[in-house]
């Protein structure tokens, strides 16, 4: 439809339900049963009063073991959506009554880089030390996530300061914020990798996976413990950006 990629390239959607379905087929019983006996910690939190029920199934089944519960219906209820303003546009990417979307970029060519960074240590002038380390960034998974932020801003009505883009890497965040600061409006977007993003919470979030190579490589996405981060921060939208 008119959310393509252009060319012979396209997104596919995934529903809410396809991707719960999904999710509850992953879930290990190991896992659940472990939750329940309290093998992991002392108190599970089963009641959480930020998401409603269709962005917290998909963590509910895969992280809690299906235990966890909505506070009501924690502000969003039936029709109450975000407002689209003009929602016969054809470039439209976003779904006014889908909370949660998934959009796989899988075959799009977004190839992932490794970048190296070079930094000063803290310590004294004589202890300091010219550190160097790699990270990865997707510079055309950025111009989507980009894209994004830009419809929810300009065709949903956002206030910039009501997103927040997360993200695994450290130099695909500031290249994300680069982006973003070159427009004046967007300057107050919150991006932030998904460890400094952890306790805060966004009306809407963009979770920019990065990882797209022809190895499978998934590097910091498989710690569960970061999805389940990345994937609770929103309160009515959740989008999901990587190649399945």
């Amino acid at each position: 439809d008119g959310g393509g990629l252009g060319g012979n390239h396209a997104i596919v959607r995934l529903d809410q339900s396809e991707i719960v379905t999904r999710a509850q087929n992953l879930v290990s019983e190991q896992y659940a049963d472990a939750v329940v006996e309290g093998q992991f910690w002392s108190q599970t939190l089963f009641r959480q009063y930020r998401m409603p029920t269709s962005l917290m199934a998909f963590p509910a089944a895969s992280f809690y073991g299906g235990l966890l519960r909505p506070e009501s219906q924690n502000g969003v209820s039936s029709g109450n959506y975000l407002s689209c303003i003009d929602e016969n546009a054809p470039t439209l990417l976003l779904r006014k009554t889908c909370l949660f979307e998934a959009i796989d970029t899988a075959g799009a060519g977004f190839e992932e880089e490794t970048v190296a960074r070079t930094s000063l240590t803290d310590g004294s002038r004589t202890s300091s030390l010219l550190v160097r380390d790699f990270s990865t960034l997707n510079r055309e998974q950025a111009d989507l996530t980009v894209r994004l932020v830009k419809e929810l801003v300009e065709m949903w009505g956002l206030s910039p300061e009501d997103i927040g883009v997360i993200t695994p890497y450290n130099a695909h965040a500031s290249l994300l914020r680069e982006i973003l600061q070159a427009d004046t409006v967007m300057q107050s977007v919150d991006v932030s990798t998904v460890d400094g993003f952890q306790g805060q919470e966004k009306l809407a979030i963009v979770f920019d996976s990065v990882r797209s190579n022809s190895d499978c490589e998934v590097g910091f996405l498989s710690d569960y413990r970061r999805i389940n981060v990345a994937l609770t921060r929103a309160k009515q939208k959740l989008v999901v950006i990587g190649d399945s």
